[in-house]
């Protein structure tokens, strides 16, 4: 079984005159543990997500991490400096992303778990029907 934050939608927005909040919008659903897709696509992912402050520094870090070999000098240090900011943007981009959602007005309501992230939305359904119905 897996663990997800589930995030609603606080703040109303609108755009053109009409809320922009639908039900099946005013739920995010955030895996606890490895971000596979943060580890091999970075800044696509963020982008992907939304996460605009995430993904301009994940941008600023890649070009600091590309200039990395001219100013510490050539070898296998760039190499394992990469690859631990790819690591660690794995294992913390599900953080990120919580973080995010927390700065765009979201907020944590509940833990659910379930066997993938459908499971876990029927069972938070479940319970807020169950809760309220």
């Amino acid at each position: 079984m897996r663990l997800y934050a589930v995030y609603e939608r606080r703040v109303e927005t609108k755009t053109k005159g009409r809320s922009r909040n639908t039900p099946e919008d005013s739920y995010v659903l955030v895996k606890e543990g490895f971000c596979w897709p943060a580890l091999f696509f970075g800044p696509l992912w963020a982008l992907a997500n939304r996460m605009w402050v995430i993904f301009l520094l994940l941008v600023a870090a890649s070009v600091g991490i590309a200039f990395a070999p001219n100013l510490l000098g050539s070898g296998e240090f760039p190499f394992w400096l990469c690859l631990g900011f790819l690591l660690l943007l794995g294992m913390f981009g599900n953080d990120l992303r919580q973080w995010s959602l927390g700065r765009s007005g979201h907020e944590l309501v509940s833990i659910v778990s379930g066997t993938d992230q459908i499971d876990a939305e029927r069972r938070l359904f479940a319970a807020m029907n169950s809760m309220y119905g």
